[in-house]
């Protein structure tokens, strides 16, 4: 009776209840308003990960992706809707947790001062202009970068940072000597230089040109011409009427009105023509100035537009024509200024694709000329191949590439890298249309038998930063820097942690040993391009998973054979023989005594071109062979002849 007692209190007693935890793995900083991934790991109370599939995912101020498997993680792509915060709430039946994220970018207006304020040209020959980065809230943007700067006419040079988020250029006027509207355009990208967000701002500036004015009217009279409300002279005509008065002429006015008062005081008055040229009224930037050729990549171009006078033209029709890619309709935003996105083509073509900014007014339009260049991937695959599989350690033998980039197209301009343990590539050459040459140089030391030669490729190298991935080789833990086309970008200063790095020649920074961790990677010299990377689960989970950029290595089996002093080479077609004698390193060794000796038949006339010699085997009825020996050294070939 104790027993069934004791057995029934057993059931009665409660089970533990398992705590489950969930943890949503994202971007630390500030997240771009194109997107960006998450990743939901589901915990028991041991710190196990379990399957996430069961995770579901609440989302405000954004529009989430499907979700799919990473191991037993749950990775979801976030799409903001125009807001500045994201909020996401990841829920199970007994677990939840929440995360926010700003939207970027934090910059929100880019203010331009110029000193002086309205410089004159023909007496000025130059101005400073200062650039502000500021937020939403006015203050300076400690996290802003270099701005890209643009006028319609003159020059922007000597770009400099002053303090943080202010910046300091120098203008310098257009060599003519009319006068006219000076259209700056400023934007701060973020989060890095190829980037279509970021603030903007424009400065429109009047240039008046002073100048000697000559003419001629009525003679020994006193001359006062008035422009745009401003008297000048009066000045003396000569005998002969002729005079040249100086003038400050701002730009939109392009009369005067004359009045001459001669000795008796009798006044007349004319309007005087200047000649002057049509005002340029339209200034336009793009960024980026470089986009891969693979149809979706964007530009924006930023147009500002001015009155004939230099004040602000809002309502102004401006168009944007492209080549070969595609501009979307103009988006009006405040200060006078016409926005545009432009879409590249997929075909590369000759590289290069013009936009044409144009504004019609009346009977006179302004233009605006602007130049991308177009550029293909990255090396993403590679075969090689060698013609000698076989080598003699302290030898060396020749290799060739055919590299094609991800949408399998040649690739010229791409390097080789050597994956294998054993040897070293030496004599490297781009032959163009992605061929590339070079040799597989083996050690003195290796070991003989069965090898593998394997090679991958990259580049070329890019020149902008505008991507961090992070990714695992073995037991390290690497990061490269790359372009938006994914062109490698090399000697980039990154901060990891505290600790402050450089990518290498290949645009590649190793950062030690792999292990469950969160590191968070910023380029130091625009500091929005971050990469958050969270490790878990013994680093069966990196996240955001990347990889190395360029091909996968691609693998020779190749046999390493003991060191020889001459290598002697014999190729068979049916019962014609070319045979000679090279080098380990592949020279051809002409005028080597060999002895030829063959069976089954008699060796043919010989004939030699190039230093290779060739001769039919004669009288052979059934497979013989040939072989070919060295005599000094002994080396020999022995190769199957066949009737």
């Amino acid at each position: 009776m104790s027993r069934l007692t004791y057995a029934l209190v057993a059931t009665l007693l409660p089970l533990a209840a398992r705590a489950d935890t969930l943890e949503l793995l994202g971007p630390e900083s500030t997240v771009s308003p194109d997107g960006f991934e998450i990743a939901v790991r589901l915990i028991d109370d041991q710190g196990k990960s379990l399957d996430a599939r069961s995770v579901q995912l609440e989302v405000q101020g954004a529009a989430a992706g499907a979700g799919r498997a990473d191991g037993l993680a749950r990775l979801f792509t976030i799409t903001p809707n125009g807001d500045r915060k994201v909020t996401l709430k990841a829920t199970t039946a007994r677990a939840s947790a929440a995360r926010t994220f700003s939207v970027g970018p934090p910059g929100a207006r880019v203010a331009l001062k110029l000193e002086p304020a309205a410089p004159v040209k023909n007496r000025d020959t130059s101005a400073e202009l200062t650039i502000e980065l500021r937020n939403a809230d006015g203050q300076p943007d400690p996290e802003s970068a270099p701005p890209v700067l643009r006028a319609n006419v003159g020059t922007i040079e000597n770009l400099e940072k002053v303090a943080p988020a202010v910046y300091r250029a120098r203008y310098v006027l257009p060599t003519t000597r009319f006068p006219e509207v000076a259209v700056v355009v400023a934007f701060s990208a973020w989060p890095h230089p190829q980037s279509v967000h970021g603030a903007f701002g424009a400065l429109r500036v009047p240039l008046a040109a002073a100048v000697e004015l000559p003419g001629k009217t009525e003679a020994n009279a006193d001359l006062t011409l008035n422009i745009a409300g401003t008297p000048f002279g009066p000045v003396r005509t000569g005998p002969d009427g002729r005079f040249k008065i100086p003038i400050v002429v701002p730009p939109g006015y392009g009369m005067a009105s004359g009045t001459a008062v001669d000795r008796l005081g009798n006044k007349r008055s004319n309007p005087i023509d200047l000649a002057l040229p049509p005002t340029d009224q339209l200034a336009c930037v793009v960024n980026p100035t470089q986009l891969p050729a693979d149809g979706q990549s964007r530009a924006r171009v930023l147009c500002a537009t001015s009155d004939v006078y230099g004040k602000i033209a809002t309502g102004a029709k401006v168009a944007l024509a492209a080549q070969r890619g595609r501009a979307s309709a103009p988006r009006a935003l405040d200060n006078g200024v016409v926005e545009f996105t432009y879409v590249a083509p997929a075909e590369l073509g000759s590289g290069r694709e013009e936009l044409s900014a144009s504004w019609r007014q009346g009977a006179v339009s302004a233009h605006e000329g602007l130049q991308l260049t177009l550029v293909q991937g990255p090396a993403a695959s590679a075969v090689v191949t060698t013609p000698e599989p076989f080598v003699h350690l302290g030898g060396s033998v020749p290799l060739q590439a055919t590299v094609k980039d991800a949408l399998d197209r040649p690739r010229t301009g791409a390097r080789l890298a050597l994956v294998s343990d054993v040897g070293a590539l030496e004599e490297v050459k781009d032959l163009g249309g992605g061929k590339l040459t070079a040799r597989w140089r083996v050690p003195d030391e290796a070991a003989t038998g069965p090898s593998a030669l394997a090679v991958r490729a990259w580049g070329p190298v890019g020149f902008e930063p505008a991507r961090i991935a992070c990714w695992v080789e073995g037991t390290r833990l690497l990061a490269a820097v790359t372009d938006l086309a994914g062109l490698p970008v090399p000697a980039q200063p990154l901060k990891v942690g505290p600790r402050d790095v450089t990518t290498d020649a290949e645009g590649v920074v190793e950062l030690g040993p792999v292990s469950d961790t969160d590191l968070s990677l910023r380029h130091r010299a625009w500091p929005g391009l971050t990469a958050d990377l969270h490790i878990r689960d013994g680093a069966k989970l990196v996240f955001p998973r990347s990889s190395r950029p360029g091909s996968a290595p691609a693998s020779l089996k190749v046999t390493l054979a003991p060191k020889v002093p001459v290598v002697v080479r014999v190729e068979v077609k049916g019962r014609a023989v070319t045979w000679w004698v090279e080098s380990s390193d592949g020279a051809l060794l002409e005028g080597r005594p060999v002895d030829i000796e063959v069976t089954g038949g008699r060796a043919g006339p010989t004939s030699v071109a190039s230093g290779r010699h060739h001769f039919e085997v004669q009288g052979l009825t059934a497979p013989g062979s040939v072989a070919v020996v060295d005599t000094q050294s002994q080396v020999f070939a022995v190769a199957e002849v066949r009737p």
